[in-house]
């Protein structure tokens, strides 16, 4: 699916810094909402409101007035930031896993093999393998008297 290697390694980056920030970030906000509230006795207001410039936030006229855009958006900006954290690195990060791995025989195929990743390959032998033995050594034989 993916033509041009530069492409290639943009999604690959993508991938690579969004499951950094979801890892690392959900893990430090929630190691500084612990200590915060192990020091202060109280949880930290984390809400996008606090970090959101206040250029982007609507006025309360517009909320007053019940618009719909603008109750989604407060709805959006009250949420805390572990939650956005959590959430938005792994949605966005499953397109950029999927158009990596539909290089390898297209989508379907990509998806058929990531649901079963550990689904059992061609048979195996079963326990050791035979000892390799030399011919003719400790074999007798009751023919010629021997």
């Amino acid at each position: 699916m993916i033509r041009s290697d530069s492409l290639r390694k943009y999604v690959a980056s993508a991938a690579a810094g969004l499951l950094v920030v979801w890892t690392c970030g959900s893990g430090l906000t929630a190691v500084y909402k612990l200590i915060y509230r192990l020091l202060l006795g109280v949880w930290p207001n984390t809400l996008l409101y606090g970090v959101v410039p206040e250029d982007w936030l609507p006025d309360a006229a517009a909320l007053a007035q019940g618009d719909t855009l603008a109750r989604a958006w407060a709805f959006l900006l009250g949420r805390d930031v572990l939650t956005w954290l959590l959430l938005l690195p792994p949605l966005l990060l499953l397109p950029c896993l999927l158009l990596l791995r539909a290089d390898h025989g297209g989508l379907l195929p990509a998806l058929r093999s990531t649901a079963k990743p550990f689904s059992p390959g061609q048979p195996q032998g079963t326990g050791l393998p035979a000892r390799p033995r030399r011919p003719g050594v400790g074999l007798s034989s009751t023919k010629n008297g021997i």
